[in-house]
């Protein structure tokens, strides 16, 4: 009988015990998501303020402007993949000097705000103004730009015939050849 006791004594102490170390890992993990919550608040609350701003006509940051540019391009392309988005930070993080993460937030803003244009070579029209009117910008960084919109341009198998008529509204707009 002293042994029945015994047993049962030493489960009860491990399964308080295993009751307690749960309840501490679970309040652990709960200020693990609460700091990584708060770690993405400023971005957060960028994005938010872009996303309340009037879509495209509130566009004002040449980087924006070229995002959006290569994700017209890679829709023209048929769907925007994975390879598109990829090509799109590494070009964004090469000529802008951004951070991955940045960088990665730039792709999906322009995605976002990307979505609901009606005809891609207006948007390309407007971004295209934007990115001219940059005084801080000039030939060689037009010709970057160029560049950028063919990397996006040949995945896929591309340049298919919507892409290069989009990138010549850029190069003409830019003065570069066509």
């Amino acid at each position: 009988m002293h042994i029945l006791g015994m047993v049962i004594g030493i489960l009860t102490v491990i399964g308080v015990w295993s009751y307690r170390l749960q309840m501490a890992k679970r309040g652990l993990d709960e200020t693990r998501k609460f700091a990584e919550a708060a770690r993405n608040l400023p971005r957060k609350t960028r994005f938010q303020r872009r996303s309340a701003r009037d879509g495209i006509d509130a566009i004002e940051d040449p980087r924006e402007a070229a995002a959006i540019m290569m994700m017209e391009i890679a829709r023209a392309a048929g769907e925007v993949t994975a390879e598109h988005k990829a090509i799109m930070r590494v070009e964004i993080m090469q000529n802008f000097g951004l951070e991955e993460a940045e960088a990665n937030e730039l792709v999906v803003a322009a995605g976002w705000l990307g979505r609901d244009a009606v005809e891609p070579s207006i948007m390309m029209q407007k971004m295209t103004r934007l990115i001219l009117s940059t005084p801080s910008l000039g030939p060689e960084q037009f010709v970057d730009m160029s560049n950028m919109l063919d990397e996006v341009a040949l995945i896929e198998g591309g340049p298919f015939d919507e892409q290069v008529s989009l990138i010549r509204i850029f190069r003409e707009q830019a003065g570069l050849r066509v």
